[in-house]
């Protein structure tokens, strides 16, 4: 019964998107909590396979029109890139979730404080995620500078994605 739930719940939500870009563009601001919300499901729908090809894509993207819009100093940028963290860390990627994860529980201790009711999940997230990593036995001496050098990665366009159609 959940499946058939959460299938449909999917289905209005990917309605929901295509509606939204439709009237106000791919990249407007007004897309990204149907595109939060369709990973979100996607994840729900296939809690088994680390990292559904579709939630990353679509979590990149949000991040990106929300720093656009919002700017990378703002509570909006802060909360997209700490489900970006947890999407890399679900597919295995840990290594690259803890450096955005780090950066996402500052700026709202920043923004917020620390015992407001947003930031000590990511610093309790961020524990864990530290924890999981010593664990594992890897090192997790990274650069937490803001822009360090990474490697670009080649972003899928609105028509690669398929939002969950496919497996």
């Amino acid at each position: 019964m959940r499946h058939k739930f959460v299938k449909r719940a999917k289905q209005e939500i990917i309605d929901a998107l295509q509606q939204a870009e439709t009237k106000f563009g791919p990249n407007h601001i007004n897309t990204t909590d149907a595109m939060r919300d369709l990973a979100l499901a996607l994840a729900s729908e296939y809690p088994d396979i680390p990292g559904h090809p579709d939630m990353e894509p679509l979590c990149r993207r949000r991040v990106e029109i929300i720093e656009n819009h919002f700017g990378d100093e703002s509570i909006e940028f802060s909360d997209a890139t700490f489900l970006l963290a947890q999407i890399l860390e679900h597919s295995g990627r840990i290594e690259e979730a803890v450096p955005m994860l780090h950066q996402s529980w500052q700026l709202s201790k920043r923004l917020l404080g620390n015992d407001h009711e947003s930031t000590w999940p990511k610093h309790l997230t961020f524990v864990c995620y530290i924890d999981e990593m010593e664990k594992s036995g890897q090192k997790y001496s990274f650069d937490l500078t803001r822009n360090s050098k990474k490697k670009p990665q080649k972003r899928r366009s609105k028509q690669e994605i398929s939002y969950g159609q496919q497996i």
